[in-house]
């Protein structure tokens, strides 16, 4: 089970003389945090994780990284991106070639604030492209109970290419305006299940090249937080009734037993 529960019940019992007394209380609305606090890496089915100290936990969904294709100079290369928690003032070093600096090669976020960082396992020459520090990627999230309500924040995008493709397995396919350096962008959805997102662009030629002036790519973090659904949670009334007709059974059997 997730850390967050289906529902909150609070259950107060006293047998004496036969009386059962019981309380619930009734649950509010969990949030969700697409971020764990923590600098490590999230499992997205690429198989063992490159963080020693092994995948992070993801309470309330899972993610999966899906396969795309980065068009650099005149090589097509077909990709996925593995997805690391990461904030701006600290140095991490992980397996396969990945290193990130305190102050990344691109542009920090200064708020110390902790952010999903793709890196594209695009490799030239035995090495990964930007010294594993490309922050692209294309993920789906799927939530394990529904969200009435997700607000994502996209970090320094500067150039086509970033989108929410699907939502709920249908397309949405909108993009994300391109801004100034260290730029947020705020999207919130309304009623979602799942989203398939396109973090960055690190093609540097073909029709998707990216319009920045250098011919690197454009990297983007994201963070979100959404509010799940109370009504696909389990009503307390029904557990606590569940519990009222199991100790009515209890009480039955020391009846029987006692004759």
């Amino acid at each position: 089970m997730n850390s967050f529960a289906l529902s909150t019940v609070r259950m107060a019992t006293s047998l004496a003389g036969g009386c059962l007394l019981l309380s619930a209380i009734a649950p509010s609305a969990p949030a969700l945090n697409l971020v764990p606090q923590e600098e490590g890496e999230l499992n997205v089915g690429l198989g063992p994780s490159l963080d020693l100290g092994g995948y992070l936990d993801t309470p309330g969904f899972s993610v999966e990284s899906l396969g795309f294709e980065v068009s650099r100079g005149k090589k097509v290369f077909q990709t996925q991106s593995r997805l690391f928690v990461d904030r701006a003032g600290t140095a991490n070093s992980y397996g396969g070639g990945i290193s990130f600096k305190s102050t990344d090669i691109g542009t920090s976020d200064e708020s110390e604030a902790f952010w999903l960082r793709p890196v594209a396992m695009i490799e030239k020459n035995n090495q990964l492209i930007e010294q594993g520090q490309l922050e692209v990627g294309l993920f789906r999230f799927t939530f394990d109970l529904p969200l009435v309500s997700l607000d994502l924040d996209f970090f320094d995008v500067e150039s086509k290419g970033t989108s929410i493709l699907k939502v709920n397995g249908q397309d949405y396919n909108a993009a994300i305006a391109e801004g100034d350096d260290s730029n947020i962008v705020a999207f919130n959805l309304q009623n979602v299940s799942s989203i398939e997102l396109m973090l960055g662009n690190a093609n540097t030629s073909g029709v998707n090249k990216n319009d920045r002036s250098s011919k690197t790519g454009d990297g983007v973090l994201l963070r979100g937080t959404g509010e799940v659904d109370t009504a696909s949670i389990p009503e307390p009334t029904a557990v606590a009734g569940l519990f009222l007709a199991g100790a009515g059974m209890g009480l039955i059997r020391r009846k029987r037993q006692s004759v």
